[in-house]
């Protein structure tokens, strides 16, 4: 994270913060993946707990299959009538925000977990986490060590493992520690969290849009003569013409990523309103900073951009070119 004018914030005057608040807003980022849902989701369950009013906002709808982690909650697209405190969870920068940036929202804290990103408000954030999850966690301890809580909420359990499990590729990153899984095993501890559920809806059980999004990017996958560098290109036309959604798309970088000797997998989508995201992960290559000099973020395994270029095919050009420069010199 870059010098700031905001206040780096402990976890005790986060928790002060949470509890001076009498009505909660909780930001998630655009296309919401697990560890902003479950995170969300996790807080809201703890405002509840602690007597307050809240509720989740995101641009893009919650994706189906982890509806089951904001089941009973108010999580939608809408801004809620009334005056809040506003939190942006899982948000590195405005630009995350999507088409809610453009509602001039007073975001008062960001709580986070990102190495590479854009402050926009005081801020909680552990950059060594593999999940905002993790912090999540260590909010909601502080506030049972304080006496403000009897213990964590059971549903806010579950929401907290299901961001840590989404965010780790269940457990299987090179962003796990051991503090990641003292925290997973503190949740499943009580026997309150269903963990081979949990981990069932979010990698085994895909829809069948899904699994034509990845049998496409499988299909499509392109990479360097080595084959150390890998890549699809989806436009907008190509995803209408397969039926499929913008949520379907979320994990061909992982089918692109899987292809046997890549170091850097790269995903270019088109979404519909035009703009051009790339997704990239990596073995080890610091695919964080390639993000930032595209104006993206993340961390230095996973990232992700919004490219300007005249079409998706320029954008990718523009990509690799630029992976290309930083991996082969």
């Amino acid at each position: 994270m870059t010098d700031t004018p905001y206040a780096t914030l402990s976890l005790s005057a986060f928790c002060k913060r949470l509890l001076a608040a009498e009505r909660l807003l909780f930001l998630l980022h655009r296309r919401p993946d697990g560890d902003t849902v479950g995170s969300a989701a996790a807080l809201i369950h703890i405002a509840k707990a602690l007597g307050k009013e809240a509720y989740g906002l995101c641009a893009d709808p919650v994706p189906e299959r982890l509806s089951f982690l904001t089941r009973g909650l108010s999580v939608g697209t809408v801004k809620p009538e009334g005056d809040f405190t506003v939190v942006a969870v899982d948000v590195a920068s405005p630009e995350q925000l999507g088409a809610l940036s453009e509602l001039s929202l007073p975001v008062s804290m960001m709580l986070d977990h990102h190495e590479v990103g854009v402050p926009f408000a005081d801020n909680l954030i552990f950059a060594d986490a593999a999940a905002a999850g993790e912090v999540v966690f260590a909010v909601a301890e502080t506030l049972v060590k304080m006496g403000k809580l009897r213990a964590i909420p059971r549903a806010a359990k579950t929401a907290l493992y299901a961001a840590l499990s989404s965010d780790t590729g269940c457990f299987r990153y090179s962003n796990v520690t051991p503090r990641t899984l003292r925290c997973a095993a503190s949740l499943l501890e009580d026997g309150d969290v269903d963990s081979a559920d949990v981990n069932h809806r979010l990698f085994e059980m895909k829809s069948k849009k899904q699994l034509l999004a990845e049998a496409y990017a499988i299909e499509h996958t392109e990479a360097t003569e080595d084959g150390k560098i890998a890549w699809v290109l989806i436009t907008n036309a190509e995803r209408v013409a397969l039926g499929v959604e913008e949520e379907h798309l979320e994990t061909v970088i992982d089918m692109v990523r899987s292809r046997e000797g890549v170091e850097v997998a790269l995903a270019v989508r088109e979404q519909p309103d035009g703009t051009i995201r790339a997704s990239m992960r990596s073995s080890g290559f610091d695919v964080a900073s390639l993000a930032a000099h595209f104006g993206g973020g993340g961390h230095l395994r996973a990232a992700g951009c919004t490219v300007k270029a005249d079409t998706p095919a320029d954008a990718l050009a523009a990509l690799r070119a630029e992976i290309c420069n930083r991996f082969y010199r």
